[in-house]
């Protein structure tokens, strides 16, 4: 169905109210009011489509349902009204003959009663090919099975040992995700101030998600396996998903003179089925023989074997839920101020048993975590015109995030090591309190000025001193100060050009020392000075600059041809002066520079009386400069963007149209190397670091859509689309060079270069 179709529909409801206002002569002298007032304007699409195969539409049917050879089209919407009760009865479907379809009925009687129920599909197909020998993919128990080697570059797979000589090929898989939700809600006027609406919906969730698990020899484990080739091994073994999120809402809205209030509930409740992952995995992989361990590893009796860490199980997300109590209302003091407020209470919980579930705590955890975090929101905002050319809107939040997570200790490891005898951290604390003050104001001769301070203050409690927080690795602070400042300007430079012009700048300080872990686990929080120790600054918690510039341009060139050109600059620097002096990259992990660049132009065109073009153009540069260490990443990802369209009549009866987008995404990866004295490898001072260097990647897509209409009367057309997409990408994630990326079992991922055609024929009736 049509755009134009569809609003119709919507607007009959509109219709029918301006009959009344304007009584039934005015209706009899409209032909067009009484056509979209009649309740007979429905309407129907039935229709079939073809690509040239699903292998080449995983892209362009990862969410329209189109990835199959052929397809069947159907949609329709029906329209009745009772004259005698003045009762709208809607009925729609979308998409019925696809696995994204839509269906929902409503019947209102307005300014009365109101109720609907809705059903909807979508479904996610995963792009990737997955090769391999796993059975039971996206299951809770997947059996792993070593598979041939993939064709390798000659003497590759010889010089790395790997085994695989002999073995079943493996097969294809590809994983998708079905959503189905269920919707139903309802509203009464109570009183002409008194509105009560209730809303419920269901939503199911399944399939299988991209995911893996690693089994890896380490120093922190209290019995761990020995060294060598088989000390570790790397599996995909997707998340199997089968849950549902059921919501709830119900609320009480009161309007008089002006003053509107509303207050409510909230629920969410969230169920997983699947609690845990339990792969199967055998004792030799494409490294040989896994090492061996003893019999006792669920007690911690013996040394482990990698096989057994590979094959316990994986916790999945738990059930959970959180209830929420809220009001908020506006007030109308006048025809120039207003005040808005809003209170929230929300109580969520987590608290599903782990034996349940399938895991096995140490003795000193609960049977359950026991996750509690209570949340109090608090807002006021006044919005005021004090004299005729100046708008002032002000506000004020506050928000507190409790969680009160009881702590336990839930790992054992080697003594003195930091993982041994840690706790959980009841991390979701947080305070935010936020003050802002926005205002216009208009001048003479076409300018207007707009401007605005910022002020937020965030305070989040330190990690307990015995968490599972690598000691003197990564650094926090408890408090942070985040002002700012934004001013604008708009002119109207002719009837024909306008113009817009605005600077943005925050500043972030800590209002705290940089705390780490002491050397012992169980040893108190201490201060570190990060110019002297070897230490991560996490990005949220350093001290900050930012800078944003915009500018805008919009020119009606002539009666047909009008452009709007904007241009945004923005920027983050972090303040790591402190660390070594100003020129130099610093010896700490975390962010240095932030850069964000965009440009776009906009164009339209009116070629003829029923002929018109529209283009646009994007251009996007996105860069971060980043310590690791031992060296500094300096990334660029550009992006640019090109549409064109073109529609209109040949005839009174032909409509035929073009769409073309193109977009080129590509990343750069750069080494930065600075002196010796700022942690760089030694020796390699000016020169390009070996071993680091990481190729481009691209991603180049193309779209082609041509679209024609031919009315055959006032209510039937026939609509043809033709189709086109090319996918192209030369990343190297999960292969580069002819040598694909290796699982343990030789599973392999491929994201393979895609081309498509699809044709579409669909006829189209009023009724």
């Amino acid at each position: 169905m049509s755009k134009k179709i569809h609003s119709e529909m919507k607007l009959v409801p509109l219709a029918a109210a301006l009959l009344v206002a304007f009584g039934s002569a005015y209706a009899q002298q409209s032909a067009e009011v009484i056509e979209m007032t009649s309740p007979d304007q429905s309407s129907a699409t039935v229709g079939a489509g073809s690509t040239t195969g699903p292998n080449t539409a995983r892209r362009f049917g990862q969410y329209t349902g189109l990835n199959q050879d052929s397809a069947f089209l159907l949609d329709f919407e029906t329209i009745k009204r009772d004259e005698a009760s003045g009762t709208w009865t809607t009925l729609t479907g979308r998409d019925l003959g696809l696995d994204t379809r839509e269906i929902g009925f409503t019947q209102q009687k307005q300014g009365d009663w109101k109720y609907s129920i809705d059903y909807n599909e979508i479904v996610r197909n995963d792009p990737y090919v997955i090769h391999t020998g796993t059975v039971g993919l996206g299951t809770t128990n997947p059996t792993i099975n070593l598979i041939a080697l993939p064709t390798l570059p000659t003497g590759w797979a010889g010089t790395n040992g790997l085994v695989g000589a002999g073995l079943p090929a493996g097969h294809d898989e590809q994983l998708k995700l079905h959503r189905t939700a269920l919707g139903m809600g309802g509203d009464k006027w109570i009183n002409s101030e008194l509105q009560l609406e209730v809303n419920f919906r269901t939503e199911e969730k399944k399939g299988a998600r991209m995911f893996g698990r690693a089994a890896v020899n380490s120093s922190d484990m209290k019995f761990a396996p020995g060294s060598g080739n088989g000390s570790w091994a790397v599996l995909l073994t997707p998340e199997p998903i089968d849950s549902s999120i059921h919501t709830i809402e119900t609320k009480l809205n009161f309007n008089r003179d002006k003053l509107a209030m509303t207050g409510g509930y909230y629920g969410s409740f969230y169920v997983n089925n699947n609690s845990t992952l339990n792969p199967n995995v055998p004792g030799t992989l494409n490294r040989g023989a896994l090492s061996a361990g003893g019999a006792g590893c669920a007690t911690l009796t013996t040394a482990c074997s990698i096989q057994q860490i590979a094959s316990s199980p994986v916790a999945l997300p738990p059930d959970n839920q959180a209830h929420q109590i809220y009001f908020s209302g506006t007030n109308a003091y006048s025809d120039t101020t207003r005040t808005n407020f809003k209170l929230s209470y929300t109580h969520a919980t987590q608290n599903e048993s782990f034996a349940g579930s399938g895991l096995t705590p140490s003795t000193t955890a609960p049977a359950s975590l026991g996750g509690t975090v209570d949340t109090t929101l608090a807002q006021v905002g006044l919005t005021m015109r004090p004299i005729k050319d100046l708008s002032l809107n002000t506000s004020l939040r506050y928000e507190n995030r409790a969680d009160k997570t009881p702590v336990y200790v839930y790992n054992y490891g080697v003594a003195g090591k930091s993982l041994d005898q840690t706790t959980n951290w009841p991390s979701g604390s947080q305070t935010r309190t936020t003050a802002k003050v926005d205002s216009v104001y208009r001048l003479p001769d076409g300018y207007s000025v707009n401007g605005g301070v910022e002020w937020e203050r965030k305070e989040t409690p330190l990690p307990l001193t015995n968490t599972a927080i690598f000691n003197n690795q990564v650094a926090f602070r408890d408090s942070l100060d985040e002002s700012g400042m934004r001013l604008g300007i708009r002119k109207s430079m002719s009837e024909t050009l306008n113009g817009a012009f605005g600077v943005e700048f925050k500043q972030r300080r800590g209002g705290s020392e940089w705390k780490t872990g002491s050397l012992t686990p169980s040893g108190p929080l201490v201060t570190v000075n990060p110019a002297l120790a070897n230490i991560v600054l996490a990005d949220m918690y350093m001290d900050r600059d930012r800078t944003k510039v915009r500018g805008s341009l919009d020119w009606s060139a002539t009666e047909q041809l009008s452009f709007e050109v904007s241009a945004e600059h923005g920027q983050d620097d972090y303040k790591r002066d402190f660390l070594v002096g100003a020129n130099l990259l610093g010896i700490d992990a975390g962010a240095r520079v932030v850069i964000n660049d965009s440009l776009s132009l906009d164009a339209s065109y009116k070629i003829s009386e029923n002929w018109s073009a529209t283009g646009y153009m994007t251009h996007s540069e996105n860069r971060w400069k980043v310590n690791k260490i031992n060296i500094g990443d300096d990334t660029f990802n550009i992006t640019d963007t090109m549409g064109f369209t073109v529609k209109g009549k040949v005839s009174g009866r032909v409509t035929l149209g073009m769409d073309l987008v193109a977009t080129n995404d590509g990343t750069r990866f750069n080494n930065v190397v600075g002196t010796a004295a700022t942690g760089n490898i030694a020796g390699w001072v000016g020169q390009s670091l070996p071993g680091n260097y990481l190729p481009n990647i691209n991603y180049v897509t193309t779209k082609l859509n041509l679209f024609s209409a031919y009315e055959v009367d006032k209510k039937t057309t026939v609509r043809v689309n033709l189709a086109y997409q090319e996918f192209k990408t030369d990343d190297w994630q999960w292969g580069y060079n002819g040598v694909p990326y290796l699982y343990s079992d030789n599973t392999t991922v491929s994201n393979p270069n895609q081309t498509v055609t699809f044709l579409g024929v669909a006829f189209v009736r009023k009724f």
